[in-house]
């Protein structure tokens, strides 16, 4: 081993350029890059059930204009920036769901996106929300993840706090 070192020395020994190089490389995965980790978060989020447009808890009619629905400058986190929560969104729980999909779960990637969410009846929605049924629209603010499955429901890891809104479709869409 020591005889196999000796040679590699000699080789570099002319060309200190590289064996530069190669230090500088080595010491690259020797010193570890600043992580960052996310603390532990003590506190869940919070929604002012005040500041949430529509109010929640009742019925919101859909008649023919798109309906915005926003928790924009609602929610408060005590350990956490508000932009670093999930913002996940359900319609119809688990009623759109089928072996092997969940359609009615609308999760929109994006850390402290999707705060607000407009549906209109008649557009990319339309083939879930059939006229003169209720529907059940749900949003869950989370400090964690929020985990989608067919068989197991959905798991929220992390704190969180939620709103829901009843929906009634009135409208008959061309």
């Amino acid at each position: 081993m020591i005889a196999v070192v000796r040679a590699l020395l000699r080789m570099v020994a002319g060309r200190r350029w590289c064996f530069w190089w190669a230090a500088v490389a080595v010491a690259g995965c020797v010193w570890p890059p600043d992580i960052q980790e996310r603390g532990s978060s003590r506190f869940p989020p919070e929604i002012a059930r005040d500041q949430v447009y529509p109010q929640p808890d009742q019925a919101v009619t859909l008649t023919g204009a798109p309906v915005e629905f926003s928790v924009e400058g609602a929610v408060s986190d005590q350990d956490n920036d508000i932009e670093s929560l999930q913002y996940v969104w359900f319609l119809d729980w688990p009623q759109n769901c089928a072996p092997g999909q969940c359609y009615g779960a609308f999760y929109l990637p994006g850390l402290g996106a999707n705060k607000k969410l407009t549906i209109n009846p008649c557009g990319f929605y339309r083939k879930y929300l059939e006229a003169d049924e209720f529907h059940l629209l749900e949003l869950f603010v989370t400090d964690g993840e929020v985990i989608v499955d067919v068989e197991q429901g959905r798991r929220v890891i992390g704190g969180y706090a939620s709103v829901t809104w009843w929906l009634v479709n009135r409208l008959v869409c061309p």
